[in-house]
């Protein structure tokens, strides 16, 4: 996981990080925040995904951007969890907790394979 999708989860400046990492001084909430978030990813492993910090960073539903980085906070870790059990839909889970999603995460371009075979964006269409 990079230091800048935790400090996006955690709701800190990447400064703060570097700051607990080297010199201590986390507060008791920060230290609360960074243990449920630690736990989090330890839930979705043993619910069935391989690499958590990866899984995050991808989008949920072809087509939209939104991803589970975007979305995430300790109230709705619950609701992802049961999306890496696959317990619920992508769909399902964004209708319940983003209603609107499917306006706000759209996404205007797609990714291709170019005639050199690189992956190239062109509008959707």
């Amino acid at each position: 996981m990079t230091w800048v999708d935790m400090s996006r989860m955690l709701r800190v400046s990447v400064p703060a990080l570097r700051k607990w990492r080297k010199a201590g001084g986390v507060s008791p909430e920060n230290r609360d925040r960074l243990a449920g978030l630690v736990a989090f990813l330890q839930v979705l492993y043993e619910a069935g995904v391989r690499d958590p910090a990866q899984w995050i960073t991808q989008p949920l539903v072809d087509g939209y951007t939104v991803t589970i980085l975007d979305l995430y906070s300790t109230e709705r870790a619950p609701g992802f969890v049961d999306l890496g059990a696959s317990d619920v839909t992508p769909v399902m889970l964004l209708d319940r907790i983003e209603p609107q999603w499917r306006e706000t995460h759209k996404s205007e371009y797609e990714v291709v394979s170019a005639e050199d075979g690189l992956p190239a964006l062109r509008p959707r269409g």
